[in-house]
């Protein structure tokens, strides 16, 4: 997975002397949360359920932003289907084969 490092300096600017990693803090809790997205998406592929899939590529896309993390965002908005037409398909192939990237 690719990272901007100037994402990752701008949170490393916010570090308060003495306190824990700001950045270690952050980055684990990125990979805690995207973790359960990815496993929440795939259910609610399995279930076709639309409005949950893109509900959580959506939250997916902004949370992956904070860290730097534009190939995440770039992956999910390839894979998005039409939502008006409720096509989740882009997303199945997300999260079998694209996941492997994050």
């Amino acid at each position: 997975m690719l990272i901007d490092r100037k994402a990752l300096d701008n949170i490393r600017s916010l570090q308060s002397q003495g306190d824990a990693d700001i950045l270690s803090r952050i980055i684990n809790l990125f990979l805690e949360e995207t973790q359960n997205q990815l496993e929440n998406l795939q259910q609610a592929i399995r279930d076709k359920n639309a409005d949950t899939v893109y509900s959580i590529a959506h939250s997916l896309k902004s949370s992956s932003a904070n860290p730097g993390c534009y190939e995440i965002i770039s992956l999910a908005q390839r894979s998005g289907g039409k939502r008006k037409e409720k096509r989740i398909d882009g997303y199945a192939q997300f999260v079998s084969t694209d996941r492997k990237r994050i």
